[in-house]
């Protein structure tokens, strides 16, 4: 049977679903809306850190950590590993 090989797209779909707000807010339903409001932020940014595309900062980062029911230090980590792993075109 041939390995199939995901595309780009796809692998960085794959990815933004794993990003640690993103996978909560799929996990308990939460809308970015409500999401944002419990974070003190725009939809705007929280999609913007879902999709890597602006940095997760410290004036953030202890609220998301409170909304995940994780340390601020346990989220620094997740969220380093994530960043990490974001695909690149070959």
């Amino acid at each position: 049977m041939a390995a199939t090989t995901k595309s780009l797209a796809e692998r960085r779909a794959t990815w933004i679903e794993a990003n640690p707000l993103r996978r909560w807010r799929t996990e308990t339903r939460t809308s970015i809306l409500r999401a944002a409001a419990a974070i003190g932020c725009t939809t705007s940014t929280v999609q913007k850190w879902e999709y890597g595309a602006s940095t997760l900062t410290d004036r953030f980062r202890p609220r998301i950590a409170a909304l995940l029911g994780v340390s601020d230090e346990d989220l620094s980590k997740r969220w380093a590993l994530w960043e990490r792993h974001e695909p690149k075109a070959a």
